[in-house]
């Protein structure tokens, strides 16, 4: 038999709007005695209905968090830091894997807008189609929504980015600064709006040291650990090994592991026969061997940002703010 408010009310010894004043206004209920009722709960194993009080306070305690692609090592690296901003807020994150799919998206957000969520985070790079984008400004005008490394702010979504351009032209220059003039750039061929603004900094990078764009120089395969071994294998075999490209640019930490993957199983040695730098600033490319050099995009930072974000549009702090935007850093190997 389940223990109810009735119950906790009874064994002590004060009515039910007490006990629930306790629970959802416990600013409204004395220390001594709001100490007591939570004592007694905690005795008898009681707790309140989640839904139900979310019906009282209108508030679950609760953030939807989307993400794209679980698989991709940057993004467990933002959970993380949401989940943490969450926990020293009190708040719970709720996260969905859309499997970049628009429809999966939307259902996790009927099913999370059921369970009344305080708000959404949206995480990663997007389509670049505005179609597919849509159905979250429509729900942005409902309740809090924040983009997190993907921009909507043109759409009235409030979004926190990282300079892309910026970060990739640091990456580019780093390289050329390290003695290289044959740099390769290696990328993705889905139509997401990182990827081309990576792309568009690493053409201006080129262009500011006077160095030539070649299109032979840009590969694309699947932004993964094997599309990155995917891309070193076709440069391998366009170019004879004195015209090869001498150092790489990543679209991401990813894709640089699998760079490191194809040079380990074919004798090439990092950074002294290539050499490369990464994109997101994963833990787990700070720990390869030999260490990578990366862009690190905050995720930690970033991701405690969206969830301090979301609270504050819950109360009205910051209802015009629409779009924040960090300079990535670069984080050379040791």
């Amino acid at each position: 038999m389940s223990i109810t408010i009735k119950d906790v009310a009874r064994e002590a010894n004060v009515c039910i709007a007490t006990v629930s004043r306790a629970f959802n206004s416990p600013d409204k209920v004395s220390e001594e005695k709001r100490k007591h009722i939570y004592e007694v709960a905690k005795r008898l194993n009681y707790s309140p209905n989640a839904l139900a009080k979310s019906l009282v306070t209108r508030s679950s305690q609760t953030i939807g968090v989307l993400v794209p692609d679980i698989d991709n090592l940057f993004y467990p690296c933002v959970v993380k830091g949401i989940d943490n901003a969450c926990q020293s807020r009190n708040y719970l994150s709720s996260v969905a894997n859309t499997y970049d799919s628009v429809e999966q998206e939307q259902y996790y957000i009927n099913l999370l807008r059921n369970q009344r969520v305080d708000g959404f985070i949206f995480v990663g790079t997007r389509s670049v189609r505005p179609e597919d984008s849509r159905h979250i400004a429509e729900l942005a005008k409902r309740t809090p929504v924040v983009m997190l490394y993907s921009d909507l702010s043109e759409m009235g979504v409030c979004s926190i980015v990282t300079d892309d351009v910026s970060g990739a032209k640091k990456a580019v220059k780093h390289l050329y600064d390290r003695g290289h003039r044959r740099i390769a750039f290696f990328s993705s061929h889905m139509p997401h709006l990182t990827y081309a603004e990576k792309q568009r900094g690493y053409e201006e990078a080129l262009m500011e040291l006077e160095l030539p764009l070649r299109r032979d120089y840009i590969f694309r395969d699947k932004p993964y650990i094997s599309g990155g071994y995917a891309c070193m294998q076709q440069m391998c075999r366009r170019f004879a090994p004195e015209e090869c490209p001498t150092a790489i640019f990543a679209v991401s930490d990813q894709v640089a592991m699998g760079v490191w993957r194809y040079c380990s199983l074919h004798g090439l040695r990092i950074p002294d026969d290539v050499e490369m730098v990464g994109y997101s600033g994963t833990s787990m490319a700070r720990e390869m061997f030999p260490e990578l050099t990366t862009v690190d995009q905050l995720p930690d930072k970033l991701g405690q940002l969206a969830v301090n974000t979301i609270l504050s549009m819950k109360n009205n702090d910051l209802p015009n703010m629409k779009r924040i935007v960090f300079e990535p850093e670069l984080l050379c190997a040791k």
